[in-house]
């Protein structure tokens, strides 16, 4: 009797995993519809999000573009770009001209210093030149001066003389004229010297009487 219930309940046991592994045909497009559906509410979703982020992306890197002060790599930018390059390059030989400009003023500037430095050097040695020919100037009149001087003096002495000779020659013929008043000399007669002829006193041309 036991025997009987188990064969029984092996049976029935096998029957069930029968049907639990092996479904009815009547149950396989609703069991493959439960299982393609959260696919296919998986890949819906997905899409939606992905349409709703494309244009935010959009906003958001024209937003970060904008802030950044770079466009979108569009052939006007491209283009923009290059113009921006040709303007930097042509503020930049700018520059260097300014540079080239700036460097001939200050190489004129030191040529004027140097031509300036030579003509204060030139005018020091004219000046120094100048003091010495009016100091040699000055010597040689202060030495004509002192010849002049010499002559002049020269001169006063000679006229001198010349005053004090004429003097002792009109105080002779005084002295002889009186003499010959008084009868104490003669007149010299012309074969006679001068020697012969003159007086004790050394005076002018006469001769003592004997």
């Amino acid at each position: 009797m036991f025997g009987k219930l188990h064969s029984r309940s092996s049976t029935i046991h096998t029957h069930l995993l029968r049907r639990v592994a092996r479904p009815p045909i009547r149950y396989l497009p609703a069991m493959i519809l439960l299982f393609l559906l959260p696919w296919v509410i998986m890949l819906t979703l997905n899409v939606i999000t992905n349409c709703q982020k494309f244009p935010l992306s959009k906003k958001l890197s024209k937003s970060r573009s904008a802030a950044k002060g770079t466009a979108t790599p569009t052939p006007d930018s491209k283009i923009s770009k290059k113009e921006e390059k040709k303007e930097e390059d042509k503020d930049k030989d700018k520059d260097k001209d300014k540079d080239k400009d700036k460097d001939k003023e200050k190489d004129k500037d030191k040529d004027k210093e140097k031509e300036e430095g030579n003509e204060k050097e030139k005018e020091k040695k004219e000046a120094s030149e100048k003091e010495k020919t009016e100091m040699k100037e000055k010597e040689d009149k202060k030495d004509k001066d002192d010849e002049d001087d010499e002559d002049k003096e020269r001169e006063e002495r000679k006229k001198r003389r010349q005053q004090k000779e004429e003097k002792l020659k009109k105080e002779r013929e005084c002295m002889i004229k009186e003499a010959l008043d008084k009868g104490n000399l003669r007149p010299a007669d012309d074969n006679e010297t001068v020697n012969e002829c003159q007086s004790d006193w050394n005076g002018p041309v006469a001769k003592r009487k004997t």
